[in-house]
Order: C-alpha cells, then structure tokens, then sequence
C-alpha cells in the first residue's frame, strides 16, 4: 500500500506477507556402512532408522514486512529509507546421532533432528538521481542487515561422525556502503562502475552446547572431547570467535566500464573496456583455519580468497543486421583461487577462468 504524505513528494509504503509452513519428513535412513549387503533382498532394513517413528513435523508461520519512506526532493532525484525482512524457513537432518565423547567416553552431542528458520533484518537508506539533463545518473544506499540464528552445516568425521547435519549458529551483522554510476561523457563516450564496502562481523558465539542429558557436562559447551582416534584434548569452537567475517563477504569489489560507439560509412563501430576488482574473503565464516601440516578431517577448513583484478576489452562493428566483435577476457590471464575446499578430503581450488580471446558473429532476425 502506498500513500502520498505530500503529494509527489513524500510517500511511504507498506506491505506484508504471511506464511505458513506445514513441514512434514517421512520414510527410513538405510546405513550401508552398517552392512546393508548382508542385510537379505530389500527393503534391507538392517541399521535402519524408521523416520516415521521420530514424527517429524514442524510449522512455521508469521509475518514478514517491508516498508519505505521515499523523499523526492529534486524533480530528478530522490532519497529513501527502506526496512525489511527476510527469512529461511528450517527442515530435517536425516537422522539424530551421538557425538564427542567425554573423558568418561559418554557422547556429549546429539546431532538435532530437526533445525529452525534463520532470520535477516535490513536498514537502508539510499538516493537515486539524475544530473546534467539526465547525462549522469548515480545511485547508492548505506545500509545495515542483522542475520540471527545463522543455519550452519557440520560434516567432521574426524569428530562430529559421518553424517551431515546442519543446525542453527550464530548471528551476523552486515554493514556496508554501495554506489554506481552511468555518464554520458561526450556524445558516444559511456562511462559506468560500481563499488561496494562491506563489514560483516560475527556478533556472538554459541559454543556446541552438551544436549545429551547422560552426559556430566550437560547444558555446558562443548570444550574437550574424544577425535575419531580416541584421544582427548581440546575441542574449538566451530562456530569461531566473535568478530569473524562471515564466509565469502570480500569487504571492498568495484568494476568500470568505458565504451565508445561512432558511425563510419554507415558502419557502426564500438570499443571499450572494463575492470574488476574482488578483495580477499573467506570460505567459511566459524571453522577454524587449517594449520601447518594438517590431516583433513573435515570439508569445512576455512581458507582465505585471494584478492584479484580482472581487465576485459572488445572492439567491433555492425551492419544492418549483422555484427562481429573481438574481444578479450581476463586479459592479464589472473590465475587466483575463487574457492578453495576439502569437499573430497584433498585440497581443492577452483581458479578463474583464463585468459579468453575470441570473435563473435551476431545477426538479428
């Protein structure tokens, strides 16, 4: 709903939405590992878990909402503030299972069977304008998202067991600034970029807390417990310490663009070319880096993302309806790694594509 506080001048939004979930899991988790092959012809129901039995059921209903205040102080231009919500709704693990044993060999975790919805609230204020008889047209917002209950995927055989199971983590707040810009410099001349600084910082941190009520240290965190080896020592925090970036936040990126379009015997000729530029990130938000001479127990280590530079350029002409372009990728052939990984228990990197020279033929019909 909008409403024009002053008329073409200062109006404020409102809507909302309601949502109801009715999630509901059923069926069997079959182990293999437990020796489903000797099991007999199917269903081969040795170490299975009978979901149906668990009742897995969970509802989730509400409201979310938005709203904004927009501000048009210029026949051009206008500011606004902008307040929302946005969340995901929570599911099943496949199955609950003890983990992290004590000194007494008693399991101190039990993985949840089920996890809750997490939840992103946005402040924004921003402004959109155009100057110069609409020859520049520049755009941007500061803004600040708080993200509560963070869901967190765990897969650790090394000590959290064989099986994936996601919970609910920490929370996170965003803070950051963006801005773009298109202008018309001279006639065929095009000028446009973007940049955006981003804080992300982790603002507490849970601890695995004990939830197997056998356990002495039950309703405790979880500092000291059992690997896959049996030996006892010192359990970090898998959610990491406050003030963690969350994972793949780069706290600075921006990209420009020049491009020049001229007219030579009816032939309409084109050049330009561009950069980009990502700073350095983290895979993982919470896990603990790996250290020197590691043994991979796990797919969540967390690395570092380089920061890298990309230039692009292209050049062209067209016909009618015809046009071909040369044009250049990651020309300086920038070789980093955009993520790196155990995912398959071996260090792992995928790198940005190389260097790419090609021509390309259009033609419109």
């Amino acid at each position: 709903m909008d409403f024009d506080i002053l008329p073409k001048v200062l109006t404020i939004t409102a809507g909302t939405r309601y949502y109801h979930f009715d999630n509901e899991e059923k069926g069997a988790v079959v182990a293999s590992f437990a020796g489903c092959y000797e099991a007999g012809p199917p269903p081969c129901i040795k170490g299975a878990t009978n979901i149906d039995a668990e009742n897995l059921k969970t509802t989730y209903h509400g409201f979310k909402s938005r709203a904004n205040l927009t501000w048009r102080f210029m026949p051009d231009a206008l500011a606004y503030y902008t307040w929302s919500q946005g969340f995901r709704p929570g599911a099943f693990n496949r199955s609950s299972a003890p983990y992290i044993k004590d000194a007494q060999g008693i399991p101190q975790y039990i993985s949840p069977l089920a996890y809750e919805s997490d939840n992103l609230t946005n402040n924004e204020i921003g402004w959109k304008t155009e100057f110069l008889d609409h020859r520049l047209q520049w755009n941007g917002a500061v803004y600040q998202e708080d993200w509560k209950n963070a869901q967190v995927t765990f897969f650790q055989p090394g000590l959290l067991g064989n099986v994936g199971f996601n919970a609910n983590g920490p929370d996170y707040r965003i803070r950051g600034v963006e801005t773009s810009f298109i202008a018309l410099v001279t006639q065929g001349l095009t000028a446009e970029g973007g940049a955006a600084w981003n804080s992300s910082e982790q603002t507490n941190s849970p601890f695995l807390i004990a939830n197997n009520p056998s356990a002495a240290e039950y309703g405790q965190p979880i500092t000291t417990g059992q690997n896959h080896q049996g030996v006892f020592g010192p359990i970090p925090n898998p959610y990491g310490p406050t003030g963690t970036p969350a994972a793949f936040a780069p706290p600075f990126q921006f990209n420009a663009r020049l491009r020049y379009q001229w007219v030579m015997n009816a032939y309409q000729l084109f050049a330009q070319a561009g950069v980009t530029h990502t700073a350095h990130s983290f895979t993982q938000a919470g896990s603990q880096p790996p250290p020197s001479g590691y043994t991979i127990t796990t797919n969540y280590l967390r690395f570092e993302n380089p920061a890298y530079t990309q230039y692009d350029a292209s050049i062209g002409c067209g016909k009618d309806a015809w046009t071909v372009e040369a044009y250049g990728q990651n020309l300086t052939n920038v070789t980093k790694s955009t993520f790196t990984s155990t995912s398959q228990f071996a260090l792992q990197e995928t790198i940005l594509r190389p260097r790419v020279l090609g021509v390309r033929i259009l033609y419109k019909f």
